[in-house]
């Protein structure tokens, strides 16, 4: 096991990160899919394994945050993320609800205020339990319009270097 392992919660962040990883010539980081409490077993595997830094975000990196002994780093969602996200909504003049755990979904209010879009935070995504992501979610969200908002690029490679 390397010294820096990233536990990515969804297969495109897992695929981004090894992307990244390939492409730069990273030797030293792993890359292991899990969404929170499996990414909890995954972290505690790789901490057992030799780990010495783990990466994660949203309520995975929360979780792993409480429940090891070494550093946990968090990869923050960004105002330009949400922006992006935010794109396919800006001509409809209705609510637009937002879901997600709070360090992920902190900054869509105020953006909601700057692009006069009337955004209501409905909860955490605990409320759709454990792992939703391994479910499409038009499953969760049906008959409603949902946008998954997902880290870009340049926001995955910045939050690994923090």
């Amino acid at each position: 096991m390397n010294d820096i392992v990233i536990i990515a919660p969804y297969k495109d962040l897992f695929s981004l990160c090894n992307r990244i990883i390939k492409e730069r010539g990273y030797k030293d980081i792993d890359v292991i899919l899990g969404d929170l409490s499996q990414g909890v077993v995954e972290a505690k595997k790789a901490v057992a394994k030799g780990a010495k830094i783990i990466i994660s975000r949203g309520g995975t990196y929360r979780m792993i945050k409480n429940s090891v002994n070494i550093p946990v780093v968090e990869l923050r969602i960004t105002a330009f993320d949400l922006l992006k996200g935010f794109k396919e909504v800006m001509d409809y003049k209705g609510k637009i609800g937002v879901v997600g755990f709070e360090n992920v979904i902190y900054g869509c209010k105020k953006i909601g205020e700057v692009l006069d879009l009337d955004i209501v935070k409905i909860g955490s995504l605990s409320i759709f339990g454990v792992g939703f992501l391994s479910i499409p979610l038009h499953y969760y969200f049906y008959p409603y319009f949902y946008v998954m908002i997902e880290m870009d690029r340049i926001t995955c490679i910045l939050g690994t270097l923090k």
